[in-house]
Order: C-alpha cells, then sequence, then structure tokens
C-alpha cells in the first residue's frame, strides 16, 4: 500500500509512505525510504489514474486541489495555534517544532457555519 500525502492533517506523515500489508497489517514500518522502485511504479499508477479521472469529470476543477488551497481538512483549519500550545503543554515539545516546521504560517482560522 502506498499513501501519497498532500497535507498532513497535523499528523506526523511524511508526503509519501509504503506499506507491505502482508507483513505488517498495522502499517508500522513505512518501506518508502528502501523501495523507491515500488514507490516510483505506485506514484506513475497514481497519476494516470488522476489523469484519466480528470478526462472523465463533468468538472474542471479537482476537489482535493480545493481543498488543498483552502488550507488542508476542514478539521485543521486554523486549529495549529491551539494544537502546538496543546502538544507543549502535554509535554510534546519535540512534535511541536516539527509540525511548526512542516507548517510554518498556520492558515486563517475557519469561518463558523452559522
Amino acid at each position: 500500500l502506498m499513501l501519497r500525502t498532500y497535507h498532513d492533517g497535523y499528523k506526523d506523515f511524511g508526503p509519501v509512505s509504503l506499506f507491505n500489508l502482508s507483513e505488517d497489517p498495522h502499517e508500522q514500518h513505512d518501506l518508502s525510504g528502501s523501495r523507491s522502485d515500488v514507490v516510483d511504479h505506485a506514484s506513475r499508477l497514481l497519476e494516470d489514474w488522476r489523469s484519466a479521472m480528470a478526462i472523465r469529470s463533468d468538472s474542471d476543477v479537482d476537489p482535493l486541489v480545493t481543498v488543498i488551497r483552502e488550507g488542508g481538512p476542514f478539521h485543521c483549519l486554523g486549529e495549529l495555534p491551539a494544537y502546538l500550545e496543546r502538544l507543549r503543554r502535554t509535554g510534546r515539545t519535540d512534535a511541536a517544532a516539527a509540525l511548526e516546521q512542516r507548517h510554518p504560517a498556520p492558515p486563517p482560522r475557519r469561518k463558523s457555519l452559522n
């Protein structure tokens, strides 16, 4: 299983992860660093699929691109400062520092749905 992450949702995910589900069903050992051949092949398959779907779609807009342009998944919008503070307050300063490095400028706070 190869995963391509466009926004990490404030989780510790890299841009690409690769798992052998037969030997590692709980996805604990990322093989992307040692199996670039599989990552390259899977990336081509994913891009071929995305291209085919774009051609077949009735819309000119890819919803995934819209989400990324808006700042990522809805549950993340504007929540980074509070999450960083929570990580620091609960003794996870290393995780906060890593997250802050991956997301240097927090997106604007989401608007109320009311």
